[in-house]
């Protein structure tokens, strides 16, 4: 897949779908689908938080045209053209994500990717609501979910490489263990309305 071109610097007000954007670029190359619905949610965010100052206007164009140019290279990928299939997509990998790190942790494999992919597998859960199929039982356990993840949501891509396992571990026990026991209803909770939909 051909390199998109750079953004420029994120605007501090949109310091709350910076953690998206980052994942999405993770995703290039591993998996556009997901890339692109990263950058699809932080678009759609970002534009009701501030569409007007002159800099995050401009950042908003780029993203736009990084996303025009993923949907190009995806071409008929069904998961892009058709929403249901990129939502199944979506849970999925979000499912797939938490549970390797559900395993690697009942194994007593405690370690920084572990840690990342609950993390990712909780901003994947963000970026579903792109589809706007939510419940209010699901999103009222989004908001649940939110609050214990807080203390990761500073953390920066030199923290994730550097920062020590102990003080991961002291970051990330509390918010892990909260998601460990709903990661597993969100995930069926979604898969339900979206079976739902699909009949209707």
């Amino acid at each position: 897949m051909a390199a998109l071109a750079p953004l420029p610097p994120l605007p501090a007000q949109f310091k709350s779908i910076q953690h998206h954007l980052r994942t999405a670029q993770e995703h290039d190359k591993r998996d556009p689908v997901v890339a692109y619905y990263c950058r699809l949610y932080a678009m759609q965010t970002g534009m009701k938080i501030d569409s007007k100052t002159p800099e995050c206007r401009k950042f908003l164009s780029k993203l736009m045209d990084q996303l025009e140019a993923l949907k190009k290279q995806l071409g008929d990928n069904e998961a892009v053209t058709q929403e249901i299939v990129g939502c199944a997509h979506l849970e999925n990998y979000a499912l797939k994500m938490f549970l390797y790190a559900d395993n690697e942790d009942r194994a007593g494999r405690f370690h920084k990717n572990m840690i990342k992919s609950f993390y990712t597998a909780s901003l994947l859960i963000d970026v579903i609501t792109v589809f706007g199929e939510l419940t209010d039982e699901m999103l009222k356990k989004m908001k649940m979910l939110a609050q214990p993840l807080c203390p990761l949501s500073h953390l920066s891509h030199h923290h994730l490489q550097h920062t020590t396992q102990a003080t991961w571990h002291q970051a990330a026990t509390v918010a892990y263990r909260f998601l460990q026991v709903h990661m597993l209803q969100l995930i069926p909770l979604q898969k339900c309305h979206t079976a739902q939909g699909i009949s209707a």
